[in-house]
């Protein structure tokens, strides 16, 4: 048997004309004298040949069937099916999905709302950077401390944000100084003075 046109048209579809693993379109651009060039390839996920890589394990009728091949660059092609013990069935599988959800995001024309979400990858800081420079020593004062700490954060969503993006966020807070805990570079607590006339409520 052989990939059929049917086949071929539905994962080229799926894949958005890019390899599932660069994500790049697998299209070189033309000239004024000659045609683009594609370097995309139909990839086997399971082989037709009874020795080539992640071979058995599937009916002669599915060998050929769309949902055991994937669109890959030239390069990924040939790593594919080098390293078969890193790309193993189950994880082109996995990189088939994942890549067919991507491409199908692409698609969406708002891509759902844009979102600010926390990072799980940074906690939030135990401590937090004085500022004592501007309106922060008229805040001290008074009897204020104030202090500053970037949150991470993962922009997702909207028409053109098909993965997480890195989005910082500075935090500024002010707290009462009789509730805070001052430590130097080394970790020890600072005594903070009362403020000349005291605390006062602002």
């Amino acid at each position: 048997m052989a990939i059929s046109e049917r086949a071929r048209k539905i994962i080229w579809v799926e894949s958005g004309g890019r390899c599932a693993i660069c994500r790049r379109q697998v299209l070189t651009p033309g000239s004024e004298t000659d045609d683009p060039s594609i370097f995309g390839e139909e990839c086997h996920i399971v082989a037709r040949g009874a020795s080539g890589p992640r071979a058995g394990g599937l009916g002669e009728e599915l060998v050929d069937h769309h949902s055991n091949l994937l669109l890959l660059c030239s390069e990924h092609h040939k790593q594919v099916d080098d390293q078969v013990s890193t790309f193993t069935v189950e994880r082109l599988h996995e990189i088939k999905k994942s890549h067919r959800e991507w491409i199908a995001r692409l698609g969406n024309p708002d891509g759902g709302p844009v979102r600010l979400v926390p990072d799980p990858s940074f906690p939030r800081p135990r401590l937090l950077t004085p500022i004592t420079t501007g309106n922060a020593s008229r805040l001290a004062e008074s009897g204020y401390l104030v202090g500053a700490w970037v949150r991470h954060m993962l922009l997702t969503g909207g028409p053109t944000q098909a993965e997480p993006s890195p989005w910082e966020i500075l935090r500024v807070e002010v707290i009462p100084a009789a509730d805070a805990e001052v430590v130097d570079s080394e970790g020890k607590l600072v005594t903070i003075p009362d403020p000349p006339n005291g605390p006062q409520a602002s």
